[in-house]
């Protein structure tokens, strides 16, 4: 049951990641009516990408912030540069009840089961669950409650761990820098 209402609060963020890799980016809310044009504002808030629907009358409707995960990749010869590749994605928005909701878009190939592990700073690690997988991503998330929303504001350093089919432990450690200025812009 709960898996099941995790399912349908990420669904809504889930589209956002969508329509936003997408050339022909629409939005499409539930509050703007269908003669109402409706525009999307994207604004870098440090290393988050924050953007907004908004409405007709510029009222701001909903709102997704993104980081970006990345990791070097080593040059294939010589004369290659080495390459930054974007590993997961890290998307804080609200889910359909308002309260803000944490998703972390990791790739293919892992361990269902364990989850994917979220340690903000020196705080204890929470596991965000799987709630579903297709054949180009899988989707781990929770809702954040007060004290995670405490501790997301003043990281500055977070520790994401994943375990692969094939038994490793795979740890992306960065610095969530702006994470506090993303979440009151998406509240």
């Amino acid at each position: 049951m709960w898996l099941q209402m995790n399912k349908i609060n990420f669904v809504f963020i889930l589209l956002i990641t969508a329509a936003l890799s997408s050339l022909n980016v629409m939005a499409k809310d539930a509050e703007v009516s269908k003669d109402s044009a409706a525009r999307i504002e994207s604004k870098a808030v440090e290393a988050w990408q924050v953007t907004c629907s908004l409405a007709k009358d510029g009222k701001q409707s909903t709102c997704v912030a993104i980081l970006k995960v990345t990791q070097q990749m080593t040059a294939k010869s010589e004369k290659d540069k080495p390459q930054e590749t974007v590993v997961m994605l890290w998307q804080i928005g609200k889910g359909q009840n308002g309260n803000l909701v944490s998703t972390i878009q990791t790739p293919t190939g892992v361990v269902i089961k364990p989850g994917v592990q979220l340690k903000l700073a020196s705080a204890q690690a929470v596991t965000l669950p799987y709630v579903s997988c297709d054949r180009q991503a899988c989707f781990a998330g929770l809702e954040m409650d007060d004290n995670l929303l405490k501790q997301a504001a003043v990281a500055q350093k977070v520790d994401i761990a994943l375990q692969a089919i094939d038994g490793r432990v795979y740890t992306y450690s960065f610095s969530p820098k702006g994470i506090d200025k993303a979440i009151q812009a998406v509240k």
